[in-house]
């Protein structure tokens, strides 16, 4: 059996785990729309305060991981039982 995580150095875990940086994409606006309606239409029984791209693919012209981050913020106590019921 190999090492726990934690007991592992970061060289280790790099290579495990390695990070792969790419060019900025102008794709990652369109992925971030996207799920900006998805979730818009999946939580419109909900009042969403804020749906926003976060991360650095928010971030025009720097290398970035090619994942598309996406934050929102809605009234929690009126959310559960709306995302109980939904059918992804």
């Amino acid at each position: 059996m190999g090492k726990e995580l934690s007991e592992m150095l970061l060289e280790e875990l790099w290579e495990l785990f390695p990070i792969f940086l790419v060019e900025h994409s102008d794709k990652w606006k369109l992925y971030y729309e996207e799920m900006e309606d998805f979730l818009n239409d999946r939580l419109s029984q909900c009042p969403v305060k804020r749906i926003s791209h976060v991360g650095s693919t928010a971030i025009s012209g720097i290398w970035a991981k090619d994942i598309v981050d996406v934050r929102f913020m809605a009234n929690f106590l009126i959310l559960i039982p709306i995302v109980k019921n939904q059918k992804v």
